[in-house]
């Protein structure tokens, strides 16, 4: 994927690095994050014990951890993050 971002964005964006008040997380943040949530999951009628680890799950999560990927990538940061008016108003 190519990013091309806009200047008027850049400045922007840099406030959510890390050791601002925001910071978004990596992918690797991510996966742990649902490992700590300890989801209960069931495919097709059985349990699912380890869902993370779940290949057909995996693929989702993994889908998902690009967007987190993508978010610390300097070239693409303004394309995918925002600011939240309700966040930058406190």
């Amino acid at each position: 994927m190519i990013c091309r971002p806009r200047a008027e964005n850049l400045t922007l964006s840099t406030q959510f690095r890390r050791g601002s008040s925001v910071a978004i997380k990596t992918f690797d943040e991510y996966v742990a994050s649902l490992r700590r949530l300890k989801p209960t999951v069931y495919m097709f009628g059985e349990k699912i014990e380890n869902p993370v680890s779940n290949p057909r799950i995996r693929a989702g999560i993994n889908a998902i951890g690009a967007t987190y990927e993508q978010a610390q990538d300097e070239k693409c940061r303004d394309l995918i993050v925002t600011t939240s008016p309700l966040m930058n108003s406190l």
